[in-house]
């Protein structure tokens, strides 16, 4: 936690709220953690946020409420950089950003600290920037414009990485990313996890247990990274889908 003092002022920033995953209960947490802290997005849509944000001072970017800014803000892509830039911080001494995407592009002043939470660099924009345009569900013509787009879009995100003052990575393996695309150094801290919900198998189940023949392990799978250029329906863990 960061060093607290009674007149400091901190404001939380996270790219936006449309779902309920694994950035936005590490927003819930750094909540927790500083409840009087105005949270920063770019939307949110209170059918499809987790409830407990509706609590909180949330404030969004004029994306909110522009024409589908919330159910189809894919096609509002290329508004989102400027959007980010947009968030009014001066008022504040510390900004915290929770970042998969925008939300680390924020522009503070030299007397603010700026502290990114980065779950990853943005993965549409990086290491999966060619499977994400060969599988856009459209035509050739969609599929051409798009990675133009994109280019713009990645040279803002590269430049924005500049502006944090420290980044901080969920693993290793984001670390190592953020080193590859940003050129910056990362401190790793896991994000929190419910640790009731597990316990250690007995002595005695583990004995039980059949042991499976040994075979060579297969890659695992890449994993989907949140995207604005993606759709997710409400169901557990479904398979993304590219709408434009």
């Amino acid at each position: 936690m960061l060093p607290y003092r009674q007149s400091m002022k901190i404001a939380l920033v996270h790219d936006f709220l449309s779902q309920d995953g694994g950035a936005e209960r590490v927003l819930k947490i750094f909540q927790e953690m500083w409840p009087l802290a105005p949270t920063f997005v770019l939307f949110y849509d209170q059918e499809k946020m987790n409830p407990v944000f509706q609590n909180h001072d949330l404030r969004p970017t004029f994306l909110q409420y522009l024409p589908g800014g919330r159910r189809h803000y894919q096609w509002y892509l290329p508004l989102m950089p400027h959007a980010t830039e947009r968030h009014d911080l001066r008022d504040f001494d510390v900004v915290i950003s929770s970042s998969s995407a925008f939300a680390k592009g924020v522009i503070t002043s030299p007397d603010q600290t700026h502290i990114c939470y980065c779950h990853t660099p943005t993965r549409f924009l990086w290491s999966d920037a060619h499977s994400y345009v060969e599988e856009l569900p459209r035509n050739w013509l969609i599929k051409k414009i798009v990675p133009l787009m994109l280019t713009r879009i990645r040279l803002w995100d590269r430049l924005s990485a500049d502006r944090v003052d420290n980044f901080i990575a969920n693993s290793e393996t984001v670390r190592t990313r953020i080193k590859k695309y940003y050129g910056r150094e990362a401190t790793v801290i896991h994000p929190p996890v419910e640790t009731q919900l597990f316990s250690p198998a007995s002595p005695a189940l583990l004995q039980s247990a059949p042991s499976a023949p040994s075979a060579p392990s297969a890659p695992s799978a890449p994993s989907r990274p949140r995207c604005p250029l993606r759709f997710t329906p409400r169901r557990p863990r479904p398979k993304l889908k590219i709408i434009f």
